[in-house]
């Protein structure tokens, strides 16, 4: 459920940076710091292997 969580947050974040570089509703820094967390989010969302169960 996070993996799918976080790639949906991290392609709105990325979206909504890219829109604010082209429509200049936003500022720049604010921009950068949407596809910063946003790649995060997308890098840890798809290299989330997901709880895996302990023999304990």
């Amino acid at each position: 459920m996070s993996k799918t969580w976080l790639i949906v947050v991290g392609i709105y974040l990325v979206l909504m940076a890219i829109a604010g570089f082209s429509v200049a509703t936003m500022p720049n820094w604010h921009a950068w710091i949407d596809i910063i967390v946003g790649i995060i989010s997308l890098i840890v969302g798809f290299m989330d292997k997901g709880k895996k169960g302990s023999a304990a």
